[in-house]
């Protein structure tokens, strides 16, 4: 889940459930990069992991996995020598390219993630009740809706290594920002920027978080993110409306 153009020296890191597929697909349709989605082959020991996936897992999906509850994907791919070969990557590259990614709302963020699962694996687990799993559940589980967005920006001396990190609330302000910055004209932008996101539809996260025992569980579980992304922690269950309002007047301010 790693893009990369080399001519403008610039990395796509697309953390999961942050409008990523589109981002990585105009990446590569319209300014030049190229995408690596591939499984380190040291996967199973470097993760620490013997997945074993649900049967009704789609068969192409399995075979660009490479999900796991220990390491974000800059990490992922950068200490692997046999992925930065394959990527056209070294140590100085590593280091010296344009590398960006999107966040999103953690509390949006998780349930998205939640809703993403139900679909793949065709469960039919109440949010709830799915967050109880959390210890449980397999790799690609994990990091799709546990592991935190954060630890995808860090280097393996746990450093962040991340030059611009864009929001998704404020999607295309930012990408537009981003392609500017690493060299594109104003005129070159040329992605379809009324193109509806992959969405999957789920009811708004102000509507699934239903007692403060909930809510507590979920700060539990996203408290790095809270703590380094910027985004407002909900203390108390009666935040919940305001909070709802708030977004509502925020998507309503996007599509003017």
């Amino acid at each position: 889940m790693c893009s990369i153009n080399h001519e403008k020296k610039a990395i796509f890191i697309h953390i999961p459930k942050t409008a990523g597929i589109y981002i990585r697909s105009a990446l590569t349709k319209k300014y030049g990069f190229e995408l690596y989605l591939f499984e380190r082959p040291d996967h199973l020991s470097y993760c620490k992991t013997d997945i074993k996936f649900n049967q009704n897992s789609n068969k192409l999906y399995k075979q660009f996995f490479f999900g796991n509850k220990i390491h974000g994907i800059i990490e992922y791919y950068k200490t692997s020598k046999y992925l930065s070969d394959f990527m056209g990557m070294d140590d100085k590259k590593w280091e010296t390219y344009y590398k960006f990614c999107f966040v999103r709302n953690p509390y949006d963020r998780i349930v998205s993630g939640w809703n993403y699962i139900q679909q793949i694996y065709k469960y039919d687990i109440p949010f709830e009740k799915y967050l109880e799993y959390k210890d449980i559940v397999n790799e690609d589980e994990y990091f799709h809706v546990f592991l935190p967005q954060s630890k995808h920006f860090y280097n393996e001396k746990n450093e962040i290594f991340m030059n611009y990190i864009g929001k998704y609330e404020n999607l295309e302000e930012d990408f537009k920002k981003i392609l500017l910055t690493i060299g594109f004209k104003e005129e070159e932008i040329t992605h379809n920027k009324n193109k509806p996101l992959n969405k999957l539809k789920h009811s708004h996260y102000t509507e699934m978080i239903k007692d403060q025992n909930m809510l507590d569980e979920i700060n539990k579980i996203c408290s790095d993110d809270l703590n380094i992304l910027g985004y407002k922690k909900i203390e108390y269950i009666n935040e919940i409306a305001i909070c709802n309002k708030k977004d509502q007047e925020k998507d309503e301010e996007n599509k003017k």
